[in-house]
Order: C-alpha cells, then sequence, then structure tokens
C-alpha cells in the first residue's frame, strides 16, 4: 500500500500544534500530503438537532452551540494558517503539482469517530499523537484512536512528538502470524522497502512459533526487501514490554504491528499486547487490523 494521505484529527489540545508539524515531517518522508481536520464534535449535534425537542430551551441551545461552534472553527483554521506561516509550508487542496509535506485544513460536523471514519476513506493513515492515549482508560483520546483501529478500515499511526525524529529508517516488525500482523506488514509495504533495515520480532510462546518470523522473512524478501529475524523466549515481562525492549535493543525508529481488538457489548476493547504498546512505545508505531 503506498500512503499518499496522512490525516490528522485535532483534540483541542496544547499539543495539537505538535501533532501538526511532526506529522509534516513523516509526510516529508512518505511523500505524502497532509489534511489537518478539526470536528464540531458535540456541539455539531446541537446546532443539527431538528426538530426542537426541548421546548423553548432547545432554540437557545442551538444558537448558542452555533455561535461556539463557528468560533472554534475560525480559532483553529487561525492556528493552522500561523503554523503555516511560520514554517514557510504550503498549502494545496489538490493533487497537482504535488511536494510532499503539504497540507490543508478540513473542518466537519458531528462527533470525533464519526468524522474520521468518514474522512479515512479518501485517506491512507490515520496519525495520533500517543499523549491522547494516556490520561485515562476513558478519555476521548484513547476512545477515539480505539474507534478509528477498530472501525476505519485504515492503518494508524501512534507518533510521538518528543522523540529523534527519524522515521522509517530502521523499522522493527512484531509479528506472531496473525492476520492482523499480515495486514500490518501488507500496509506498511512500501515503507518498508524504502527502509535501510527491517528487524522481524518474535516471541516463542504456544500461540507463536519463532517459524512464524521466518516465513514472514522469506514473504519480505519476494517484495525485495531484506530483513533479519530475532526470537526469543517469554519472561516475567508482559509480552507488549518484551516487544518494546526488542524494539530498543535493535534502535529501531517505528514499530510495525498488527492491532488486536474485539467488539464487546458494542465498545471496542484493545487486546493486552496492542494496549501497553500504544501507551507506552517511545517511537512512531505503525497499527493496522
Amino acid at each position: 500500500m503506498t500512503i499518499k494521505k496522512l490525516l490528522v484529527p485535532l483534540f483541542d489540545s496544547p499539543d495539537d500544534r505538535q501533532s501538526i508539524l511532526r506529522a509534516v515531517e513523516i509526510a516529508r518522508a512518505l511523500g505524502a500530503h497532509v489534511t489537518v481536520m478539526l470536528s464540531g464534535g458535540h456541539l455539531s449535534e446541537l446546532v443539527s438537532a431538528d426538530p426542537p425537542s426541548y421546548g423553548r430551551v432547545k432554540p437557545w441551545l442551538q444558537i448558542e452551540a452555533r455561535t461556539l461552534l463557528a468560533k472554534q472553527t475560525e480559532e483553529a483554521r487561525g492556528a493552522f494558517e500561523s503554523i503555516v506561516s511560520e514554517h514557510g509550508l504550503t498549502v494545496t487542496d489538490t493533487p497537482d503539482g504535488h511536494r510532499a509535506g503539504t497540507l490543508s485544513f478540513e473542518a466537519r460536523r458531528g462527533p470525533i469517530e464519526a468524522t474520521i471514519q468518514e474522512a479515512a476513506v479518501f485517506h491512507d493513515l490515520i496519525l495520533f499523537n500517543p499523549d491522547n492515549c494516556t490520561a485515562g482508560t476513558e478519555s476521548l483520546g484513547l476512545t477515539t484512536v480505539k474507534s478509528a483501529l477498530q472501525d476505519c478500515g485504515r492503518p494508524i499511526l501512534i507518533a510521538p512528538i518528543n522523540v529523534p525524529r527519524a522515521f522509517g529508517s530502521n523499522i522493527a516488525i512484531g509479528f506472531n502470524g496473525s492476520i492482523e500482523g499480515a495486514h500490518a506488514v501488507s500496509a506498511a509495504l512500501s515503507i518498508l522497502s524504502a527502509a535501510k533495515s527491517v528487524h522481524i520480532l518474535t516471541i516463542d510462546t504456544q500461540k507463536t512459533s519463532v517459524e512464524q518470523g521466518q516465513k514472514l522473512r522469506s514473504y519480505l524478501a519476494w517484495h525485495g526487501i531484506r530483513s533479519e529475524v530475532h526470537a526469543t523466549t517469554p519472561s516475567d515481562e508482559s509480552v507488549g514490554a518484551r516487544l518494546l525492549g526488542m524494539v530498543a535493543a535493535v534502535g529501531a525508529d517505528l514499530f510495525v504491528l498488527g492491532g488486536y481488538t474485539h467488539n464487546r457489548i458494542r465498545q471496542t476493547i484493545l487486546g493486552g499486547v496492542t494496549h501497553h504498546v500504544m501507551r507506552h512505545a517511545r517511537v512512531p508505531v505503525f497499527f493496522s487490523k
């Protein structure tokens, strides 16, 4: 899969600015464009609600919500334009004369999870700041990231903003032979093809055989990608912690991993490895379900 369009949702957070700049750096490395997207959130629901259902209070709420939504959009667009001006970035809405690292701004009405799902159809990768995943188990950011992984049909990238800026030169793949892992590898093939080195990480357990790593090494070779297999046995650490230790040991600047999720009572529940890596990785992590 060739990655040419990145989607960066805003969270009305102090880190939004750095998330945009980090996305531009990654887009330049990938030869891609960045769409910065603002969601109207619950304000959109108040604005569009029809017919009124709260008596005389509802019209007043709608007027107030419309005013706040317009102000929110104006402020976000102003911040976007400020970043563009300060850093000499290029804004475009068309692929004509496309250069890596161009940007565009888009405001959508609706809850953030729904707007991300709608926009993802026309993007190749969704980028999140991991700080949005650590505030709490049910934080808006973490819930949104889980929803994107589960429902959008696109890979996501959890990209720290305060780490060394190298990206995609030395890549680690956490692999256990699962369908999710295979999807992650396929989605990342264009990045893997451009890497200087690729490391396949496997942990020999009852569910995972080291042989799976060798099979992946052979598969990548058919795509012209040379790789090295690193196998280890279980320890007192969790699988997620052990994998992150292996990522650090090989000096990887990107970690590719299958994202494991389960539907339970209409909620997205992350598998233990996915959840641990999402919250504790210190390098960008490329997830696909």
